[in-house]
């Protein structure tokens, strides 16, 4: 499941100018987010969060979201040339579906060619859920998503270890 809304572009701004393109940054619970990224709608006592600065693409692409609000219709959002993306990953324990395992959602924000900020929510990323044991702690949920020791570093760093953005992007002449 897929949710595209508006983003304040201030909020934005403001998670661009913390973590910054092609870097990334792990948050603890609790621990403050630029721009509001868990909003209301999510506790931030709950969740562990990363969030990473994909870069800016060499060129222009289009991303393609289904709205259910729009019969259905796919809008077209064009992501300019050197347009930075951010993506959030909110990585928490649940055990509200019968064993306990980690879950996975995904934030990304960016703007478009008519200059407006999106967020987009993405439900159920490729690792949405993963399986542990009972007995688990913060460590553990950093092994299952291979989670780099260091609490910021550049996004090569970021995927060292084997951790996943699950993002491709494809520009278009």
């Amino acid at each position: 499941m897929h949710a595209l809304e508006r983003f304040s572009e201030k909020r934005f701004k403001e998670i661009i100018t913390e973590v910054g393109p092609y870097n990334y940054r792990l948050y603890e619970k609790g621990e403050s987010l630029p721009g509001e990224v868990l909003g209301s709608r999510l506790e931030i006592n709950d969740y562990n969060p990363v969030i990473i600065g994909t870069g800016a693409s060499a060129s222009a692409y289009k991303l393609f979201v289904k709205d259910i609000f729009n019969g259905g219709v796919e809008p077209e959002i064009i992501i300019p040339k050197n347009s930075p993306v951010m993506l959030a990953r909110l990585l928490r324990y649940d055990d509200t579906h019968g064993k306990p395992h980690y879950n996975a959602t995904d934030q990304l924000f960016f703007s478009s060619e008519e200059g407006d900020v999106y967020r987009l929510v993405r439900t159920y990323p490729p690792d949405h859920v993963i399986k542990i044991t009972e007995n688990t702690n913060i460590i553990s949920i950093a092994s299952a998503f291979k989670l780099p020791d260091k609490k910021s570093g550049s996004v090569l760093e970021y995927t060292t270890d084997g951790a996943q953005l699950y993002i491709e992007v494809n520009p278009f002449k």
